[in-house]
């Protein structure tokens, strides 16, 4: 097993970290995934858009997502153009939060999986990866490896969460 960076940018989903060839499909899937739940605060809201837009004020990540969701102009003349910029602002943040190299675990065989995301755990790495087309049952899998500082310097160079054992518990769809 060998880990490879590839000079390809990718974008990562701040919720579920999939990993998505354009900028285009991270908004298409965010717009599936969050319908009216918001994934930081963990509630339901009947209009999560305007909840997004509102704490993006204050929350960069709030920001993150309000630049994800296509909105629609529902503003008056006056507010327009203001609101408009903002949103481009936050589209141009989250452009930027979400973007990252591609990283992938190659097995000895050949197959190759998308890393989404590391935890470290009792001395291994657990890396959390995704196979692009296969039934979604089968898509995910969980792979150790001996735990190398360099390995995690390539993770983080190429933009991969990194968690402890604290932070995120061991629970993959």
């Amino acid at each position: 097993m060998r880990i490879e960076i590839l000079d390809e940018i990718v974008f990562a989903c701040p919720i579920c970290n999939r990993v998505f060839e354009t900028f285009y499909g991270l908004r298409n899937h965010f717009q599936k995934a969050a319908k009216n739940y918001c994934p930081i605060c963990g509630k339901v809201y009947k209009n999560v858009i305007g909840h997004y837009y509102h704490k993006s004020f204050v929350d960069e990540e709030h920001a993150v997502l309000f630049g994800l969701v296509p909105t629609k102009q529902g503003k008056t003349n006056a507010n327009k153009e203001k609101y408009k910029q903002y949103k481009e602002k936050c589209k141009q943040l989250a452009y930027e939060k979400c973007k990252r190299k591609k990283a992938q675990l190659v097995l000895d065989n050949g197959k190759r999986y998308d890393i989404l995301e590391a935890i470290i755990v009792n001395g291994n790495i657990v890396l959390h990866c995704y196979k692009r087309y296969a039934y979604a049952h089968l898509s995910h899998r969980i792979f150790k490896i001996k735990f190398d500082n360099g390995t995690i310097e390539k993770l983080k160079k190429a933009g991969v969460k990194i968690y402890t054992n604290g932070e995120k518990e061991l629970v993959f769809l």
